[in-house]
C-alpha cells in the first residue's frame, strides 16, 4: 500500500501534486533543485502548500528539501517536470 511519496519539482504542478496529496492522508515529501531554495521559503515557514481559490485547503508535508541526497523516502516517486520552461526555451 502506497504512503509515502516523494516529489521532485516543486514547481506549480509538483506543488499542486504535493498539497492534493498530502490532504488526502499521503506522507508527502517535497524535493527542488538548490539554486531555487528560495521559492520555498513560504512553503517552509508553514510547513506546507495553501490553496485559494475554488479548491481551497491546506496539505502539510512531512519535509520540504532542497538536496534530494540528504533523504528519499518513499513508496511512490513522481516527478513533476517543469513544462513551461521546456516550451520557452
Amino acid at each position: 500500500m502506497i504512503k509515502k511519496i516523494a516529489i521532485l519539482g516543486a514547481e506549480n504542478s509538483g506543488c499542486i501534486f504535493a498539497r492534493h496529496l498530502a490532504m488526502k492522508g499521503f506522507d508527502v515529501a517535497l524535493y527542488k533543485d538548490p539554486k531555487f531554495e528560495n521559492n520555498l521559503k513560504g512553503i517552509i515557514e508553514r510547513g506546507g502548500i495553501k490553496l485559494t481559490g475554488l479548491i481551497q485547503g491546506f496539505g502539510r508535508l512531512y519535509t520540504i528539501k532542497t538536496k534530494i541526497e540528504d533523504e528519499i523516502f518513499s513508496d511512490l516517486l513522481m516527478v513533476a517536470a517543469m513544462i513551461d520552461r521546456l516550451i520557452h526555451k
